[in-house]
């Protein structure tokens, strides 16, 4: 650790150590002695790090709270502390040998995918990194086990609607073109179609009310999420 970070962890430290800040329960309180610990230890000073050291173990023994050893590992500091006092002897062995075992574990790396991601699957993943809440991606994404898209309303037809690169599933159907009530310049582009609700992409089918000689209406590089692929017009 470099001084100037130790430096600023005792002085953060210090609230909690004297008492003036609670923390909950003893580990919180072993995990600020270990890391007051390893600050001192930074600053050059063996003997407030052992102390600090010995009231990290005084709290984590009687709970058996080694797992803050092994995310803060000090293996130095806890060999030169088994070296001076014979207290903790026994723990302070069992987290060497833990911090041993840790350090010459294969690292378990990414692994690799049991099957390749799917193009529906990659959207997903590339919303993530946005500022997008759970229902907006939802609504980009627009997965429905009744109909995903409905351009049939009460009030005529629908007119100048694109539907271009969704995930699309429905139960019934996944879109109703509106052609039955006059509907035109539809325009259904890039979308991807999941069986997941129906075999078909809906027991109707995928669209219904579809219209190609409409005026304005395109339907093009719409493919099955499953398979890539094409998914005609009916």
């Amino acid at each position: 650790m470099p001084q100037a970070a130790a430096r600023a962890a005792t002085a953060v430290l210090g609230p909690v150590l004297d008492g003036s800040v609670p923390v909950d329960g003893p580990p919180w309180g072993a995990q600020a002695f270990l890391l007051e610990a390893i600050a001192q230890d930074a600053l050059g000073d063996p003997a407030a790090a052992g102390r600090a050291l010995e009231r990290t173990l005084d709290l984590a023994e009687p709970d058996g709270a080694l797992q803050l050893f092994l995310l803060h590992p000090a293996p130095g500091l806890l060999e030169r502390q088994a070296g001076h006092r014979a207290a903790h002897a026994a723990l302070i062995a069992d987290i060497i040998s833990r911090l041993a075992d840790q350090a010459h574990a294969p690292s378990a790396g990414p692994q690799p995918l049991l099957e390749p991601l799917r193009d529906s699957e990659i959207r997903v993943l590339r919303y993530l990194p946005t500022h997008l809440t759970l229902p907006e991606i939802a609504r980009e994404l627009h997965v429905s086990h009744n109909a995903a898209v409905n351009l049939t309303t009460d009030y005529g037809a629908e007119v100048d609607v694109v539907v271009d690169r969704n995930l699309l599933a429905g139960g019934l159907f996944a879109i109703d073109a509106g052609a039955a009530r006059g509907s035109h310049d539809i325009r259904v582009t890039g979308n991807h179609f999941s069986r997941r609700y129906s075999s078909a992409g809906g027991s109707a089918g995928p669209v219904i009310h579809w219209d190609g000689g409409a005026r304005g209406a395109v339907w093009s590089g719409n493919v099955w999420d499953e398979t890539g692929e094409p998914v005609p017009p009916r």
